[in-house]
């Protein structure tokens, strides 16, 4: 599948080089890396005084992107290359009281880094809930979650930073290079600012996504742009240890569960078993009464785990397994 980024806008300059399929945004703090290196002597993380300080001179820059969550630390890592040194400070929803590296369970699905650019405040507010449609559905109409409701999708995000009262410092920091102490903030208020403003961006100017617009059923002509960022995403079926096992030795892999257990040990993708589309599809239309379809003779149960429809591996699925779009 291609991988890459979408927008709406017309491309200033690449947020980051080389992440998922990117919904290309406009100007504000996403500037390539390589241009802001003005490095500050006392610098010092950025705090939301100082942020809703340089919102209330108008010389904050900020923006909001959505969609994918694979590339998230990518995204982190994009953003703070351009930070001046030591400025940079990372907001979430999760509640781990240790500080969380976005793209962890831990930190949620709705994060906001903020640091100084050459010198200028800066704040990218990033939510990946919901997944790889989300780069699409603030922008295109759909009916993609299949709610009988046809338009576009209000997201949510973290609310606005300067003014955020639930954001509580994490214990201990993250580092990155150029960036040795970054704090990190958690339970930070989650809004809907298309219903309820709060005086920041209002919708996401862009986003990532693992798969095409296509594989959706929309098109982004007369809404956007999408962009190859160059990065593959590679997407496999996950299963229980017990299943696995059985089906390797099902497939004449290891003559027993006793042989894979001591001489696959690391479950490497050379010995991997395999799954027919015709086996798959069957699972999905509930026809396959137990996992006798894999492990030919076992009556166990078999239950099947789905991502939700706006999930860019979900829509891979569908298109190779189901052949559907």
């Amino acid at each position: 599948m291609k991988n890459g980024w979408f927008t709406n806008w017309p491309l200033i300059n690449s947020f980051i080089e080389g992440s998922e399929k990117m919904f290309k945004f406009n100007k504000v703090c996403l500037a390539v890396a390589a241009t802001l290196f003005a490095g500050q002597v006392f610098a010092a993380p950025v705090t939301q005084s100082q942020i809703d300080n340089a919102r209330g001179k108008g010389a904050l820059n900020e923006t909001w992107i959505s969609g994918a969550s694979a590339p998230t630390y990518n995204v982190f890592q994009g953003f703070a290359a351009g930070c001046d040194a030591n400025t940079l400070a990372v907001f979430n929803n999760g509640s781990a009281t240790a500080a969380a590296k976005p793209g962890s369970s831990a930190a949620g699905n709705f994060l906001a880094y903020a640091c100084t650019r050459g010198g200028v405040t800066s704040v990218v507010y990033h939510t990946t809930d919901g997944g790889s449609f989300n780069a699409y559905a603030p922008h295109i109409p759909n009916d993609v979650d299949g709610d009988g409701v046809f338009g576009t999708t209000n997201l949510r995000r973290i609310g606005k930073l300067g003014s955020n009262a639930g954001c509580v410092a994490q214990t201990g920091t993250l580092s990155l290079p150029g960036q040795t102490a970054i704090p990190s903030y958690k339970s930070c208020a989650i809004v809907t600012p298309a219903t309820a403003a709060d005086g920041a961006t209002v919708k996401p100017a862009g986003g990532f996504a693992d798969v095409e617009a296509g594989l959706f059923g929309v098109s982004v002509e007369g809404y956007g742009v999408e962009a190859n960022a160059n990065v593959g995403q590679v997407f496999g079926i996950a299963t229980s240890t017990a299943l696995y096992r059985a089906m390797q030795v099902a497939q004449g892999i290891y003559a027993s569960v006793a042989a894979a257990n001591a001489a696959d040990p690391d479950y490497l993708p050379a010995n991997a078993p395999s799954i027919s589309r015709a086996q798959y599809a069957s699972i999905v239309s509930g026809t396959a009464a137990d996992a006798g379809l894999l492990v030919p003779g076992s009556t166990a149960a078999l239950s099947l785990a789905r991502r939700v429809p706006t999930s860019g591996t979900q829509a891979s699925s569908n298109a190779t397994f189901l052949r559907n779009p």
